[in-house]
């Protein structure tokens, strides 16, 4: 089965209890991705440089972490043994551009890592430059 993917927002909700993780980032992107998901009957996940992947109901506290390329080596690590956990064979990561956003890079190279080292088939689609995060 295809499991949809997107990388975290850095617009949170900041309310100061745990909210699910579609909920605590305020992200157009995230819920479209999300609602394609659900249209097609698949799975979805967040990948969060701090948490790893994040299923929608995840409960996380409000916080401000942006993913730095030292660390991908062991988060990759991590994120690989999560997709082995949540049986993920083939993951659709959708993704704006680095030209668009230059703090992606490192969610790039992790994701891909980490489905090379779990053994699942990564599809990259990567979102229109316009388009409204």
């Amino acid at each position: 089965m295809l499991t949809f993917c997107t990388y975290c927002s850095h617009e949170k909700d900041p309310a100061p209890d745990s909210l699910p993780a579609a909920q605590r980032y305020r992200s157009r992107r995230i819920q479209q991705v999300q609602q394609a998901a659900t249209l097609l009957s698949c799975d979805f996940l967040i990948l969060s440089g701090r948490y790893g992947l994040l299923p929608p109901g995840q409960p996380i506290e409000n916080y401000d972490y942006l993913l730095q390329p030292a660390e991908v080596e062991r988060l990759s690590r991590k994120i690989a043994e999560q997709m082995l956990d949540l049986d993920v064979k083939r993951l659709l990561f959708c993704t704006r551009g680095v030209a668009v956003d230059p703090q992606l890079p490192p969610y790039h190279d992790c994701i891909t890592l980490a489905s090379d080292l779990a053994g699942v088939e990564l599809i990259m689609l990567q979102l229109p430059e316009d388009y409204d995060e």
